[in-house]
């Protein structure tokens, strides 16, 4: 019993660690079209200091992420971990719609 139980474990852990892989796949193309976009409504002037300040932020946030996560895991167990990932994915689609409406009009 505990040897098939075991091997359920194994399979769905692969299983998993590929669908988390195919995130990485998918957002790891999404990243530099953003970048990109936001970069041409720029001046070509602010196009380095742009490019700067993307970099800067985006390894902040990883290493502001990573320690959160560690300190999130020492509290609570690593299962519960991952699932307050989900909060500031959750709030993103509201930021980007009130984004949307500060910068186009009302929807």
């Amino acid at each position: 019993m505990t040897n098939d139980k075991n091997q359920n474990v194994q399979k769905y852990t692969v299983l998993l660690a590929c669908c988390f892989s195919l995130v990485g796949l998918f957002f790891g193309s999404i990243y530099p079209t953003i970048c990109s976009i936001l970069l041409n409504h720029l001046p070509k002037g602010l196009h380095g200091t742009m490019s700067g300040l993307i970099v800067i932020f985006s390894e902040a946030g990883i290493a502001v992420g990573v320690l959160t996560i560690g300190f999130i895991t020492n509290n609570v167990s690593i299962h519960d971990a991952f699932y307050f990932m989900l909060l500031p994915i959750g709030i993103l689609p509201f930021l980007l719609i009130s984004y949307y409406k500060l910068s186009v009009g009302p929807i």
